[in-house]
């Protein structure tokens, strides 16, 4: 196992469930995006939308949905994200 793994499962084991949200909420702000993360509980696909930009309007826009585990996403989850990303294209 090389470093990159051992980071991989200590964040997995710290911060399970929305805490990983947080994580990769602070990694796209320290990047330079706006951000707004939905709170905790049902979601409805998104965790995170993420934009460049001083009020979060240019691109690239980002809608993340944050998985911490160290299995595979099943297609349900995947199909459930791709028709988020098709409805929020539309607003």
């Amino acid at each position: 196992m090389d470093a990159i793994d051992n980071i991989r499962d200590m964040l997995i084991r710290k911060y399970k469930g929305h805490g990983m949200a947080k994580v990769v909420d602070s990694i796209l702000r320290a990047k330079g995006f706006i951000t707004y993360v939905s709170p905790e509980g049902p979601d409805k696909g998104v965790d995170i939308l993420a934009a460049q930009g001083a009020m979060g309007f240019e691109s690239p826009r980002i809608c993340v949905q944050v998985k911490a585990t160290d299995a595979p996403v099943d297609r349900p989850t995947l199909d459930q994200l791709i028709g988020t990303m098709i409805s929020w294209m539309v607003i």
